[in-house]
């Protein structure tokens, strides 16, 4: 599988449908457990990479307040 760091967002999930297209047609119609596992490999690479670059674009958050934090605590410490 190519490289997913340096493919457009727009173009993981495009790639992302095909190949979830693919794995449907493949549970309908039959495969290898080969083309299973390579296709389901695939899928998962470009979960992966679609979520490591959510996870940079969000602010940190609490995770029992869901309140973001902007990056520094004041002088009291909050």
């Amino acid at each position: 599988m190519q490289d997913l760091v340096h493919v457009e967002s727009s173009d993981l999930y495009d790639l992302l449908a095909q190949q979830t297209n693919r794995y449907m047609k493949m549970l309908s119609e039959g495969a290898t457990k080969q083309e299973f596992d390579q296709c389901r490999e695939t899928i998962i690479s470009i979960q992966t990479e679609i979520q490591s670059r959510k996870n940079q674009k969000s602010p940190a958050r609490d995770p029992k307040s869901g309140t973001s934090y902007s990056g520094h605590l004041n002088s009291s410490g909050k």
